[in-house]
């Protein structure tokens, strides 16, 4: 969906520019790649994996995943753990997000950090 909007866009709707084929493939494979470390980290932590589930996830987060989940199960995780103070890291990641899920993501990560705080 990153390129998306390029490959849409008036001036090269009607093109088939080989760098907007690559740059949408590229986003395809993309996309594949973090829901695929979503599904396999939420399997993982159903089976009681959690050290590997915080590995994949840690991973997708730094690719700058845009996947919702994937920052919640890790901050849940972290929580877990007694590593609150890691929260906010993930915040910063997920303030320099270029997606439609940044503000969620954001406001999910804020909620987790503020009610360990209250508690």
């Amino acid at each position: 969906f990153l390129f998306e909007e390029l490959r849409q866009s008036s001036s090269l709707q009607h093109m088939e520019h080989p760098a907007v084929k690559i740059l949408t493939e590229y986003d395809q494979r993309y996309t594949l790649l973090v829901n695929t470390l979503q599904n396999w980290a939420k399997q993982l932590y159903a089976a009681g994996y959690t050290k590997e589930t915080q590995k994949i996830l840690e991973f997708a987060v730094s690719t700058r995943t845009d996947v919702t989940a994937s920052y919640d199960l890790l901050a849940d995780i972290y929580l877990q753990k007694g590593r609150e103070s890691d929260i906010p890291k993930l915040i910063e990641t997920a303030e320099t997000l270029n997606s439609l899920s940044k503000n969620v993501i954001i406001r999910h990560l804020q909620e987790k950090a503020s009610h360990t705080a209250l508690s």
